[in-house]
């Protein structure tokens, strides 16, 4: 199987020592970790930019009453995050 590295280097994944699978795994996870960091950042300005107008609602996990018995945070993110509008998510 062939696979493209950071570097958009081709290999193939059958030709990688032990070594170097283990640098592989590494770069990827790191790629992960990076790519994750960003779509937060991304989501955070995404509340920023649509913020709770007055008179508007903010965006929650459910309106329906019938889930009104269930303990769930009333707001999407929790306590200490931006609100974001209602259908912006």
């Amino acid at each position: 199987m062939i696979e493209i590295d950071a570097t958009h280097t081709p290999y193939e994944v059958s030709d990688l020592d032990a070594g170097c699978l283990l640098a592989v795994i590494s770069e990827g996870r790191h790629s992960a970790l990076v790519l994750g960091r960003q779509q937060l950042r991304l989501a955070h300005q995404w509340c920023v930019v649509n913020p709770v107008v007055d008179g508007g609602s903010a965006a929650s996990w459910c309106d329906d009453a019938a889930f009104a018995s269930l303990d769930l945070d009333d707001f999407l993110g929790g306590e200490g995050t931006p609100a974001v509008a209602a259908f912006a998510a």
